[in-house]
């Protein structure tokens, strides 16, 4: 999780003091603010994202068509079945 925080640029906090329950803790705010359900943690979507994250920074691919590597087949990959 620390490779994703520190691409990560949370306004009013310096990103070494952000690590993966921090980040949940801050999207859960919001979305209960939003009336949403709550995000829990999940390894394998960690390793999604991360794998996610690694294309998005080398290769500026966010949609994937360039590498292939969709947020779909990221999630696939790593176990994760939705």
């Amino acid at each position: 999780m620390t490779s994703i925080i520190n691409k990560i640029n949370i306004v009013g906090e310096q990103t070494s003091q952000i690590n993966g329950d921090r980040l949940v803790e801050k999207i859960n705010k919001w979305r209960i603010d939003n009336k949403l359900g709550i995000l829990l943690r999940d390894e394998r979507l960690d390793r999604a994202s991360e794998a996610r994250l690694a294309v998005i920074g080398s290769k500026d691919d966010f949609d994937g068509k360039i590498t292939g590597l969709t947020l779909e087949k990221s999630v696939a990959n790593n176990g994760y079945n939705y």
